[in-house]
């Protein structure tokens, strides 16, 4: 008795790359939404300057002039409107969160369908 197995690489590559671009897109979400948590605020505008990212490109900006200043900033931030801002936010947030951020990616790669 013969069996023959027929194997699709293209569509197999297909989902692949499927499950990775939507897999790359729920982190950005998830890390823009993490790293929010501890970035300073007075009016909000730092927080909402990521909104500009491209979701699922891997890259998030806080494209506001004052970010980097901020990001590395040397005093003492006020937590006023944020008590859990920090500097480094992203940092922080993944310093707390890789765990969660990996498992987030790892779930989505898996999923069957």
């Amino acid at each position: 008795m013969e069996t023959k197995i027929t194997f699709d690489t293209a569509q197999v590559t297909k989902k692949i790359n499927t499950r990775i671009s939507m897999a790359q897109k729920k982190l950005d979400a998830q890390v823009m939404k993490d790293s929010n948590y501890y970035c300073p605020m007075d009016t909000g505008e730092l927080q909402k300057s990521v909104l500009g990212s491209v979701i699922g490109s891997g890259l998030l900006v806080w494209s506001k002039d004052y970010a980097k200043k901020m990001y590395n900033f040397g005093g003492t931030l006020s937590k006023e409107n944020n008590q859990n801002a920090s500097v480094k936010w992203f940092e922080v947030a993944k310093s707390r969160k890789l765990a969660s951020w990996n498992k987030l990616v790892e779930n989505e790669i898996k999923k069957v369908n």
